[in-house]
């Protein structure tokens, strides 16, 4: 059996801690919306009701978002955790968007200078980077092996 290489066990652990940290987001929603829509409705102003709705519509959105996410890190980490090919591939695939995303964020940056933000969104750029480099590199595509 393939042993796993210890970076892939480090980026399983953070995909199984991103899960959690989404299904929390998602209970937030879901408990935080029905509390806004509530308060909304209660409160005896005009349109309060419709307001209270339309808040609950968006938590209720929101709540689902992060239950989809959470989803997909739980599966991206069980795919890597079990040496899947396919977990390789979403950390790949998923990594790659992150990284898009943090280039279009480094780019809307320098239409609004900030030095610290800058700084920030290169380095998690640079972390993006390094983990498609590492997810490419023969130790971990050898693990990934079909077996």
């Amino acid at each position: 059996m393939q042993e796993r290489p210890v970076g892939v066990t480090v980026l399983s652990i953070l995909q199984f801690l991103g899960a959690a940290c989404s299904l929390l987001a998602a209970l937030a929603f879901f408990l935080g919306g029905g509390a806004v829509a509530a308060a909304l409705a209660g409160s005896g102003r005009e349109g309060g009701a419709l307001g209270g709705g339309i808040a609950a519509i968006i938590m209720g959105v929101g709540g689902i978002f992060f239950l989809v996410m959470t989803a997909l890190w739980l599966a991206t980490a069980i795919g890597m955790w079990k040496l899947k090919g396919w977990g390789r591939w979403l950390t790949i695939i998923f990594t790659g968007i992150a990284a898009l995303f943090a280039v279009l964020g480094l780019l809307l940056t320098l239409i609004h200078f900030s030095p610290i933000l800058f700084v920030v969104r290169i380095i998690f750029l640079a972390i993006y980077a390094l983990i498609l480099w590492y997810m490419f590199t023969p130790e971990v595509q050898r693990a990934f092996q079909s077996k």
